[in-house]
């Protein structure tokens, strides 16, 4: 759901986009997509401060629109990012589900 949402709004939209993966070679495949840029979020344990400092680098004028498909601590790390009046697509918190 995010590699077409992030195509979408890369290519339709003109938007900067950014995914986040769980693996190098998905991160590597998102951006041959076209994206940006790309994070593996196995490699930050869970750690906020650490995944938004790197959040921050990619984004260096912060966020205007987050598609959050996962919830748990990426989205922690983006809240403290999201510019004036952004916007937050709420598609699954599948790191809250039991």
């Amino acid at each position: 759901v995010g590699s077409i949402v992030g195509q979408i709004a890369k290519n339709v939209m003109g938007c900067r986009v950014v995914g986040v993966a769980g693996s190098d070679a998905k991160c590597a495949w998102l951006k041959e997509l076209g994206f940006d840029g790309a994070l593996n979020y196995k490699k930050y344990n869970g750690n906020v401060s650490k995944f938004r400092k790197d959040l921050s680098k990619l984004f260096p004028k912060g966020i205007d629109v987050y598609f959050d498909n996962v919830g748990g601590f990426i989205t922690a790390s983006v809240w403290n990012l999201l510019n004036y009046k952004g916007r937050v697509v709420v598609c699954g918190q599948i790191a809250n589900y039991n």
